[in-house]
């Protein structure tokens, strides 16, 4: 898939004493335009997460997800960071990333698809779809 956004950052999985580093790809692509992904780069192994870029925006302010994407701003003394739980089927874990990164990405996808301005062509979804799964 060619993505029309597409920025690397470093986040951070919280651990005691030390918090560890990890590449992260925020991508986003107008022709699904509700949704964004982000892969997780663990120790080699890609990990693509992709949700509602609607709940990326609410987790900005204040906490929100009741899923498997849970997200929530968290201040510091030295910096802002936003909070990513990630609950999944056999893992779950926590990656907080820099607040500038996030608002830097959504942003650029803010440019693309304005708030309001989704619009989503189901027959090219479908069409799609069933490419990957024949």
């Amino acid at each position: 898939m060619q993505w029309a956004v597409s920025r690397w950052v470093t986040a951070h999985i919280p651990t005691c004493p030390v918090e560890v580093p990890v590449t992260v790809v925020l991508r986003y692509d107008p022709r699904d335009p509700f949704a964004v992904e982000f892969s997780f780069n663990f120790e080699g192994w890609w990990v693509p997460w992709q949700f509602a870029r609607e709940l990326l925006e609410a987790g900005m302010g204040a906490r929100a997800g009741a899923g498997d994407v849970q997200i929530a701003p968290r201040e510091t003394a030295h910096d802002s960071r936003i909070v990513v739980g990630l609950i999944g089927a056999e893992e779950s874990g926590v990656v907080e990333f820099q607040r500038a990164d996030l608002v830097g990405f959504l942003a650029a996808t803010y440019e693309l698809v304005p708030r309001g301005g989704e619009v989503q062509d189901v027959d090219a979804a479908l069409d799609a779809l069933l490419d990957r799964t024949s």
